[in-house]
This record gives C-alpha cells, structure tokens and sequence, in this order.
C-alpha cells in the first residue's frame, strides 16, 4: 500500500526505504479509487474467463 500512496501522492515511487505504519483513512482514500477499478476490471475478467471452455477439460 506505500508504493501506491506515494505513487498517488508524488506520482512516482522512490526507491528509498520507508518506516512501517499503521495504513490511515487518508491512505484507504488515496488508494480506493484504483482498488475499486482493480476489483472491477478483475471481476470482468472472470466472468470471461468462466465462459470459456477451459483447455484442462477434454470431451
């Protein structure tokens, strides 16, 4: 979740170590909008993936 937030909050990620934290509700509200598409998109990539037949199953 650091990578993400600083991503978010300097549009880069550093490569300099940083100190373990509780994560904040500034956090969830930096991350929740790339969490929620995340979600979304791997939802719909299931639902694909479900309809097809799956090549580990022969006739």
């Amino acid at each position: 979740m650091a990578a993400l937030v600083e991503w978010q909050a300097l549009g880069r990620v550093t490569s300099r170590g940083l100190e373990r934290r509780r994560p904040t509700r500034s956090d969830a509200l930096l991350c929740s909008d790339f969490i929620n598409a995340l979600l979304t998109e791997l939802t719909a990539e299931m639902e694909v993936e479900g309809s097809r037949p799956s090549a580990a199953i022969s006739s």
